[in-house]
């Protein structure tokens, strides 16, 4: 058996040996087979198609222009064989040679150790002495010679529409590049774009590709920007530089005079007041700006002509030439003598740029008539007396009178009750520099109920982060000597020459638990600065409501109060743990040892003095909300006016608790009307109130109150003859008894000008007994009974009947929301009584 699967093995093995042989294309490729060649665009220009002969200008008066640098990477210059072609080739309407008929000329080619050095000619190709960090596979440079580059040994040939670089050689087995150049192209008839087509013969390292290098413009135009707006005052100020860009060469007519105008009340100066010549009214230019791969002295700007009064003959500079460009007569840069408001610029007519579009650069004292000058921003208008484009117009600087703004920034939503909770930013802005009064005081002032908060007790007061300008607030004070209350915060000012702007971001403050609504900051002191600025809106950390207000007596015990509904606003607002903490000196009053830090989270239900809780507790449960509160561990305290809840956890979304079964013992110390519940304790509460003998931020709060009854004298009566016995307020669904204010589920209304209220709770309010009230659904009809008088009515008839005896009304009963509603009138004269009218207030009066 051992033997027979030794020979099946060797069998397989020979099988799989002899495989080899016949598969060998199964094995992986040589790596210098597999390559990679990406063709990009570094720039693509405009241009102008059929641009006229010029003065000056290389290749028998043609205008010649520069399409876009092509780079041309390839991953593994191996892959290139000995004669390989790369040709480059345009439109028929591109000549590459520049001159009309086309023929041949000499083409650049440099080999060099940078890649910013073109060599003389139409079109001029560079090989970079690195690709990232790595030696260039196209050409390996060592000290500065050039040993063994495929690209020295190719042949470059042109013709009017192509190009053809030929390889004699393969490259070195890594990444290679090259850039070729063309810069003295003639454009002729082209619509569009000028798309370059690049390829090599089938099997070679090079595919084949389309590629945008220029895009033909028939208009030329301007952009004009500048670098910053400064703004100044009344003094005048520099503007900073004005730059004017042709979108393509020549846009900038040769011959144009060119005009800066300023708004009334704006003046350009010849000098800067107090300066000495040259004065600063200067310029420069850069010819051929967008080339990227020039040398630096071809891309040195020439200087515009720098005005001096001294010396009238030097007001004039070359404009857009430089050593080794086209010459031309020169130009001038000068304030227009005949009205100021003028700078102008003007263009020989023998002037052009020959290597691409150009650039000016300007900048220029502007002087201010504050009789005629409007605040705001400075717009010049630039144009040209050729109009070959529109005017531009620019907001080169602004002008303002001293002042300084507070502005707005972001709005939080903070919590009433909560420590240390950051408020949105605010903005102080100067106008102009030095509008604010050196060593003078800036105060950050809060409204009663909010307290500045931080890592005060550590040193730390907050500051404003300057945005710019060099003007400086420096906070006056330490933790130790602030003045109390901490409601205010010094800056001292130290002005400075420029315009300042300062952003209060990231303060924190501690909010007292019944403060809500906008949180807003005043700005005021002797530095010349005022203001408002909301930065937080305090929403409250629970919302009460009540269930059926009832009333309670004085004197007697266990009475039942109204159902009391605790919502929070956000989630986690009724809190686990809450950080209580001592952030200023002044608060640390008899603070034991340790007694900074967090409390257990508790909610506390407090009743009025004189009055104290009946014996049990009320039922508590959660109602919305996953919160969860350790209601079998429930507390009162020493004088049983207060109820502890503790938390046991936080919810991930709003709670919603509802407190009902609360009862109340009341003695004759409680006065009359409303009895108010109080809601607190360190779940919602980090802020008010004290901690043993620990006073936090706002130490005389009570905590939040809602009115959970109506005290009223013992055993009111019916009433008396004249009295009133009830009142119901149109659109209101509280309502009075003999002096007492109840709550229904509806309320009254006006309809064909007579008053509906509610069946059953009229019935109250005349004396008839709940069970005297008797609907029947059946008949749709309402009866009210009392002692010997019997009232029917049937809902959508206007026939009543009083004892037996039918009366026609103006107007039917009706049912609204599940509620029979009655005409009140006719109801109430018919048990016996007077409806009143009060038209002020809206309310029907029904007495004996």
């Amino acid at each position: 058996m051992l033997k027979r699967q030794s020979k099946v093995l060797s069998i397989a093995l020979i099988f799989v040996f002899c495989m080899s042989f016949m598969f060998a294309g199964f094995a992986a490729p040589q790596a210098a087979q597999a390559a990679g060649v990406t063709y990009s665009a570094l720039t693509v220009p405009s241009v102008q198609e059929n641009m006229p002969a010029a003065v000056g200008v290389v290749g028998a008066g043609e205008f010649v222009q520069s399409l876009g640098v092509i780079q041309i990477d390839i991953d593994n210059a191996a892959a290139i064989r000995a004669g390989d072609v790369l040709s480059i080739s345009f439109p028929s309407e591109i000549n590459l040679t520049n001159t009309a008929a086309g023929a041949p000329v000499a083409l650049g080619r440099t080999v060099n150790a940078t890649d910013t050095t073109w060599a003389s000619g139409p079109v001029n190709i560079v090989v970079p002495d690195k690709v990232g960090s790595a030696d260039n596979a196209l050409a390996t440079f060592a000290a500065g010679a050039i040993a063994g580059d495929i690209i020295a040994n190719a042949v470059v040939t042109s013709t009017k529409t192509t190009l053809d670089i030929t390889f004699n050689a393969a490259g070195a087995a890594n990444a290679g590049r090259m850039l070729v150049n063309f810069t003295g192209v003639r454009v002729g008839s082209v619509d569009g774009d000028i798309v370059a087509t690049l390829a090599g013969p089938a099997g070679s390292a090079f595919s084949m590709s389309n590629l945008t290098v220029a895009k033909v413009l028939s208009d030329g135009d301007v952009i004009v920007s500048v670098k910053s707006a400064k703004t100044f005052g009344s003094a005048g100020g520099m503007t900073d530089t004005i730059i004017i860009t042709e979108s393509m060469q020549n846009s900038i007519t040769a011959g144009a005079d060119l005009k800066l105008r300023l708004p009334t009340g704006f003046t350009w100066a010849n000098t800067e007041p107090g300066a000495a010549p040259p004065n600063p009214i200067n310029g420069s230019y850069n010819w051929g700006w967008t080339t990227a791969a020039r040398t630096a002295a071809a891309l040195a700007p020439a200087s515009l002509g720098i005005l001096n009064p001294a010396a009238p003959a030097a007001n004039s500079g070359d404009i857009m030439m430089s050593a080794g460009y086209p010459p031309g007569a020169p130009a001038q840069l000068r304030v227009d003598p005949a009205d100021s408001r003028n700078l102008l610029i003007n263009v020989p007519a023998a002037t052009n740029g020959a290597t691409g579009s150009g650039q000016l650069r300007i900048h220029a004292w502007i002087n201010v008539d504050d009789d005629v000058a409007k605040p705001g921003e400075i717009t010049a208008v630039l144009s040209s007396n050729l109009d070959n484009w529109s005017d531009k117009e620019l907001v080169i600087a602004n002008y303002g009178t001293f002042g300084v703004d507070v502005v707005e920034g972001t709005t939080k939503e903070i919590v009433a009750g909560k420590h240390d909770q950051k408020i949105g930013s605010f903005f102080i802005k100067e106008q102009v520099g030095n509008s604010m009064m050196n060593n003078r005081t800036v105060k950050v002032v809060l409204p009663k109920g909010v307290k500045w908060s931080g890592d005060y007790t550590t040193g730390v007061l907050p500051a404003p982060d300057r945005k710019k300008g060099n003007a400086a607030l420096a906070v006056i004070g330490t933790p130790a000597n602030l003045a109390s209350p901490y409601d205010v915060l010094k800056y001292r000012v130290a002005s400075g020459t420029t315009k300042t702007e300062w952003e209060f971001e990231d303060f924190r403050v501690d909010v007292a638990p019944d403060f809500v609504g906008d949180l807003k900051i005043k700005i005021e002191g002797d530095a010349g600065v005022t203001g408002e600025a909301v930065v937080a809106k305090v929403i409250p950390a629970v919302e009460l409501a009540v269930e059926q207000v009832s009333n309670v007596r004085i004197g007697e015990q266990y009475q039942k109060l109204g159902d009391l509904t605790i919502t929070e606003t956000k989630k986690e607002n009724i809190s686990l743990r809450t950080a209580i903490v001592n952030t200023f000196a002044d608060f640390q009053k008899a603070v034991p040892a340790g007694a900074q830090g967090p409390l257990d989270g508790v909610l506390e239900l407090t009743l009025p003095r004189g009055s104290e809780w009946a014996p049990g507790y009320p039922k508590v449960e959660v109602l919305e909300g996953d919160l969860e509160l350790k209601v079998n561990d429930m507390s009162k305290t020493a004088n049983n006016r207060t109820i502890v809840i503790p938390v046991k956890s936080e919810g991930m979304k709003p709670a919603k608790i509802k407190v009902s079964d609360m009862k109340a013992t009341i003695d004759r110390t409680v006065p009359e009307g409303d009895f108010r519940i109080e809601v607190t304790g360190a779940a919602i509460n980090e802020t008010g109130g004290k901690w043993g003998d620990f006073e936090l931020a706002f130490p005389q709060f009570e905590g939040i109150k809602t009115v959970v009854a109506k005290c009223v004298t013992p055993a009111p009566g019916e009433g008396t003859e004249g009295a009133t016995a009830g009142q119901f307020k149109i659109d209101s669904n509280i309502y009075q008894v003999n002096g007492v204010t109840k709550v229904m589920d509806v309320a009254p209304y006006i309809k064909n000008n007579r008053t509906y209220v509610p069946v059953r709770y009229l019935g109250y309010a005349l004396g008839v007994a709940d069970a005297d009230v008797v609907w029947d659904a059946a008949a749709q009809k309402a009866t009210l009974t009392k002692g010997d008088n019997v009232v029917e009515l049937t809902i959508g008839s206007t026939t009543i009947t009083v004892n037996g005896e039918a009366q026609t009304m103006d107007v039917a009963p009706e049912i609204v929301n599940n509620r029979t509603m009655l005409p009140a009138r006719y109801v109430a004269e018919g048990l016996g009584y007077v409806v009143g009218w009060d038209p002020g207030t809206k309310t029907v009066l029904i007495s004996k």
